[in-house]
């Protein structure tokens, strides 16, 4: 690649600095022109006499009147005025005194003028010039990056790496005690590096020489690569996106997309819940379908999980705020099980924007290359908040019959796939939302057996469906409570090609372990004699550390990109 790769953008008055790294990783510092939009809502005047009088206000370099869609349904257009500002962080303060004195409101807080600014300057973060944020290809010059954590009380790791698309290459890790290190050796072991990673409680961003420092995660993405797939599509430094947690990421990505079709966004959500009694309030909200299984050791068991079943829904349905129990609506739908009408007249910002992000998680999951399951894994996060963040009361795109409609129709299409199991000869021994777990006393599945399964289902559903795991033996646990059902949200097993899987229960550190083969009986006693699943990590790795075997595949990579 030719050109400049930005690395991290940071926002002065009336400029905007970039890091950009060119093709060989050397650090270039460049800045821009730039200035950054507010929108006021006006009250007490109209667009033309606020605008005149914000001409003259301090801080702001141009004052224009837009049209937009207003919501909560986007059937009305309204003059917004936009306020260009050289400084950012200093006309806020104007901002709230204008909202404070009830003369406009603001609207498009998120995403951030910064964010709004890079987008119209045409600036991609974390890749070359004039590339579309949503390319699927992720190419970047040689990265030094530098990794700090704690391993013990009074140790820690200091790993240096290059990162190239090919690869890590280049890594030293040095095993180090606390009390040798001071800001100065900090300071010289990341001195030189593009990136410092730091998982540390006794190391600051203030003590590390690097362009770009991350302290902490404020979301579930562990590592950079995936960091950098959300900072992309997000428009936000890899700083700010680590702090950032999975849903206000996926509200920046549906924010962008709404600025995009001048869909004002709200400050807030803007539509209440209705009053219900409590019999429409427990069938409207009765949660994913969850079978309760009976306890016991079940051999050959096949899982099938929906692929991104909730976001999957929500795109194919048109699910969005917008659509839902939509006024003067001329072309609606009502899937079975839901209690809310889907309006087809106009594409859901939400229901649009989760399908180019299933679209893309899928087509990444095709790609080749050590990057791409980071990167998809990064975009399984933000399937697993869609949903919840559909219902949370503080979601600028929330709504409760938008929730309710995805639950119903996601408990429907699990009754169609029990059913169509069933009718093929399948005792589906347990179900869990969106994974079904098919079994036949005695019998194996083949291959053209499992593959004629899920393409029933399919048919049958018209949804995705993925082999998830294929089990030697599977083990429902009894409850504490009575002995005759199993935990409905508890599994352990050992799959076809010796993976121990240990579902309910926080085993971070022997999941997926492959299991030696003269050690899965014992481990299949364990699993069966346990007694409280607090225990059961204790026995399970008291029993795996007894083999080298086992302790070689349980060590995972103490610093990871």
């Amino acid at each position: 690649m030719s050109g400049r790769w930005t690395l991290d953008a940071r926002f002065l008055r009336g400029k905007m600095r970039l890091l950009q790294l060119d093709s060989e990783g050397k650090l270039e510092v460049r800045e821009l022109k730039s200035s950054y939009p507010f929108y006021f809502d006006p009250l007490k005047h109209s667009a033309e006499e606020m605008s005149r009088s914000l001409i003259e206000t301090p801080f702001v370099v141009e004052v224009s009147i837009e049209d937009w869609l207003m919501p909560p349904w986007y059937d009305s257009r309204k003059e917004l005025v936009k306020v260009e500002v050289d400084c950012a962080p200093c006309f806020k303060k104007i901002a709230r005194r204008i909202e404070s004195m009830g003369i406009a409101k603001r609207l498009n807080l998120q995403p951030s003028s910064e964010s709004l600014a890079l987008m119209r300057m045409g600036i991609t973060m974390l890749d070359w010039e004039g590339k579309d944020p949503w390319r699927l290809e992720f190419d970047f010059p040689p990265l030094r990056v530098m990794q700090i954590k704690d391993i013990s009380p009074d140790d820690a790791l200091i790993a240096s790496s290059e990162l190239t698309t090919s690869g890590v290459i280049d890594r030293n890790i040095e095993k180090i005690r606390k009390e040798k290190i001071g800001s100065q050796a900090v300071g010289e072991f990341t001195e030189g590096h593009h990136i410092a990673l730091i998982e540390s409680r006794w190391v600051t961003c203030e003590e590390v020489y690097a362009p770009v420092c991350i302290e902490e995660h404020g979301n579930p993405v562990e590592d950079l690569i995936g960091l950098m797939e959300l900072s992309r599509l997000s428009y936000s430094n890899l700083d700010e996106t680590a702090e950032k947690s999975i849903g206000k990421i996926l509200t920046d990505i549906e924010a962008m997309e709404a600025v995009n079709r001048r869909m004002a966004v709200p400050q807030a959500r803007l539509r209440g819940d209705a009053w219900r009694g409590i019999e429409e309030l427990l069938e409207g909200d009765s949660g994913g379908l969850v079978g309760l299984p009976r306890p016991g050791i079940y051999e050959n068991v096949l899982q099938l999980d929906f692929s991104s079943l909730y976001p999957t829904i929500i795109a194919k349905f048109n699910i969005s705020p917008e659509t839902i129990n939509r006024p003067n609506c001329e072309r609606s739908l009502r899937p079975p099980g839901s209690m809310h009408e889907i309006c087809m007249d106009i594409d859901g910002l939400v229901a649009s924007t989760l399908k180019r992000l299933v679209d893309r998680r899928e087509k990444i999951r095709s790609m080749n290359g050590w990057m791409n399951s980071r990167r998809e894994k990064a975009l399984k996060w933000i399937m697993v908040a869609s949903f919840g963040y559909l219902g949370y009361r503080n979601s600028r795109f929330g709504s409760v019959p938008a929730y309710e409609s995805v639950v119903s129709i996601a408990r429907e299409l699990m009754r169609k796939a029990i059913v169509v199991a069933s009718q093929a000869g399948y005792e589906v021994i347990h179900f869990i939302v969106d994974s079904i777990f098919a079994w036949k006393q005695g019998k194996r599945f083949s291959e053209n057996e499992a593959v004629e399964l899920k393409d029933m289902i399919e048919r049958s559903t018209g949804m995705k469906i993925k082999f998830e795991n294929v089990f030697r033996y599977l083990v429902i646990p009894r409850t504490e409570a009575t002995v005759r059902r199993g935990a409905p949200n508890r599994y352990y097993g050992v799959t076809s090609e010796g993976r121990l899987i240990v579902k309910g229960v926080k085993c971070p550190e022997i999941d997926g372990t492959f299991i030696p083969r003269d050690l899965e009986n014992a481990v299949l006693q364990v699993l069966l004699l346990n007694e409280h699943p607090r225990r059961l990590c204790f026995q399970l790795s008291s029993l795996l550390n007894k083999s080298d075997i086992s302790k070689e595949a349980m060590q995972k990579n103490t610093i990871s990109l």
